[in-house]
């Protein structure tokens, strides 16, 4: 009867602790990485008001129409992703371009800024997170935040 009361006992508090220590160990998934992030950058509460936007993957449209790795949508709060290979030629992932366009979203939602300047905190935190080097690459001029002239 001790042997039975032990494990009614032990294998509750070993399944505790096993989900206890794999929850410690999780990364935030993207929606709350980009929530903490811009709540940092601005010092302002995010998130709390509004659910993460939908996501639209392997887009069609992203890759061979726009040209582009992911779009966020503000009128229908949906990211579109390009498909996986397309984001790979350019050393990118799901993962990356997501948090990128999640900014936007937060942004939208939480500060007032500009086109421009809400791709310029996109790259930054974006290039922060995940070692990349978006910020720097000229974008302003396809952006049309800037003239070519005024990149000299």
């Amino acid at each position: 009867m001790k042997l039975k009361t032990l494990w009614l006992v032990w294998i509750p508090l070993a399944v505790g602790a096993c989900t206890a220590q794999w929850q410690l160990t999780q990364e935030p998934d993207v929606w709350e990485a980009v929530c903490a992030d811009v709540a940092a950058a601005y010092e302002v509460e995010t998130c709390e008001d509004y659910d993460r936007p939908d996501i639209v993957r392997n887009s069609i449209l992203m890759q061979q129409v726009i040209g582009a790795y992911g779009v966020f949508v503000y009128d229908e709060w949906r990211l579109y992703l390009a498909p996986v290979w397309f984001l790979a030629q350019g050393g990118l992932n799901e993962e990356i371009v997501t948090y990128h366009e999640m900014v936007h979203a937060v942004l939208s939602k939480e500060v007032e800024v500009s086109r421009c300047e809400s791709e310029r905190v996109a790259r930054e935190l974006t290039d922060a997170k995940y070692g990349t080097d978006s910020a720097d690459s000229g974008w302003e001029i396809t952006y049309r935040c800037v003239s070519p002239s005024q990149m000299i």
